[in-house]
């Protein structure tokens, strides 16, 4: 299981129906890592006062599932220029970056280029 969301620059959710243990863990994931970019289906009040995201909203739209006429409020958000750095980091790296160990293997495929995928 991840503890970090590195190497990733952005974390996208589709978290409608999350429950609130995960979303303190994947707060906890967030706010230890480097990824910069959060886009969820949840407001500020939940995301930042409730689960202790360190993020700041930077734009909501609202949007419709394709072939469904399901809609939701889509945020997008930037980590808070504001708050601390954690002392709990991912160690391990990757092609000189932060990488989880549960991500390396696909970020070496990655880097490698397509014509090594098959």
């Amino acid at each position: 299981e991840a503890k970090f969301f590195d190497p990733f620059t952005h974390v996208y959710m589709f978290d409608i129906g999350f429950p609130p243990r995960l979303f303190h863990q994947l707060a906890d994931m967030f706010n230890t890592s480097q990824s910069e970019y959060l886009i969820c289906y949840h407001g500020p009040k939940l995301m930042i006062e409730e689960y202790e995201f360190n993020i700041e909203l930077i734009v909501q739209t609202p949007t419709s599932m394709h072939g469904s006429s399901e809609g939701h409020m889509g945020y997008i958000y930037r980590r808070s220029k504001d708050c601390k750095k954690s002392s709990k980091t991912c160690k391990t790296e990757t092609f000189g970056v932060p990488c989880d160990p549960l991500f390396a293997k696909a970020w070496k495929t990655c880097r490698a280029g397509l014509d090594t995928i098959h």
